[in-house]
């Protein structure tokens, strides 16, 4: 009965919680509702860049897989005790590496894609947040080679072919002892020249020889991906600084257990639950590191 007693003493009101070990709220600290309703908001927000932060870190790890890949098959091939071992390890790198570059491809493109598509529902059309992405994006598309093609080429993947056509294989040598390999994938000219995505880069294909490697486009991709994370705190740099330091503001009055929440008893049909929210501290934490590093302050 006194545990009752306690429970009934929290309902309709707001607290600050952090759990125990069981998953029980430890720590609780009493809030306004105000209050409440404003974190709720903020942790809305900061959830929505942690959503483009992991998308942003899910393109590096595919970028990563890539040369991982790379370089596991060249070990691979190099130790093939003969050439029909060879022969089947190539072509399981064949699909291999299609396979983690398609996956690359894909996970970049959705991530602008999303971007956008979430801008547009918060801003009204033609607003300055949506044409500054626009014309970061647009410039960028522009200027880099990478963008243009990698992003093309996720359409190809999807309708057509696999978009690397060809993995080159060598043994190196040194006085003539064998010492290593190296394996070379490449896109064919004149088959994506002959494909849906061919006019939106004609001119820049039509500069490439018959086959050109894929790696130099993997690498100065990596620059773009680095700057979507750094764009996206610049075009919404005041509400995401202002969340980050009201949820700091919050996190420093508990036990900076780095799982604060907030949250309000409901009584149930039987017995009682907490709601609970979690505060994006982590977000937070990388968000004003960011933007004490970045002058974004302008």
């Amino acid at each position: 009965m006194e545990l009752i007693d306690q429970f009934n003493g929290y309902l309709g009101k707001f607290y600050l919680l952090e759990e125990d070990e069981n998953g029980f709220p430890h720590q609780i600290l009493e809030i306004e509702e105000k209050d409440y309703k404003m974190l709720l908001e903020i942790s809305k927000q900061l959830y929505e860049f942690r959503y483009f932060q992991r998308k942003a870190f899910e393109m590096q790890l595919n970028n990563d897989d890539y040369f991982r890949l790379i370089n596991y098959y060249e070990k691979a091939l190099f130790n093939a005790l003969n050439e029909k071992e060879r022969d089947l390890t190539l072509e399981t790198a064949f699909v291999d590496i299609n396979r983690v570059f398609i996956n690359f491809v894909s996970s970049l493109k959705s991530f602008l894609e999303h971007f956008e598509t979430r801008l547009k529902k918060k801003y009204k059309v033609g607003s300055d947040v949506i044409e500054k992405f626009k014309q970061f994006n647009s410039a960028n598309y522009d200027k880099m080679l990478a963008h243009r093609l990698l992003v093309n080429l996720r359409n190809y993947a999807q309708h057509q072919d696999f978009p690397i056509d060809d993995i080159g294989f060598v043994i190196d040598y040194k006085d003539e002892k064998a010492i290593g390999a190296k394996l070379t994938p490449s896109f064919n000219k004149e088959k994506l020249l002959n494909s849906l995505i061919s006019k939106k880069i004609e001119t820049d294909l039509h500069l490439m020889n018959v086959t050109f490697p894929v790696a130099p486009h993997m690498i100065e991709i990596q620059k773009f991906i680095k700057e979507l994370l750094e764009k996206i705190i610049e075009i919404e740099f005041h509400n995401l600084k202002n969340a980050a330091q009201v949820t700091m503001e919050y996190f420093s009055k508990t036990n900076k257990r780095q799982d604060a929440k907030i949250g309000y008893l409901k009584k149930e049909r039987v017995g009682f639950s907490w709601n609970q929210t979690q505060l994006e501290v982590q977000a937070s934490q990388l968000l004003l590191s960011k933007i004490n590093n970045l002058d974004f302050n302008k």
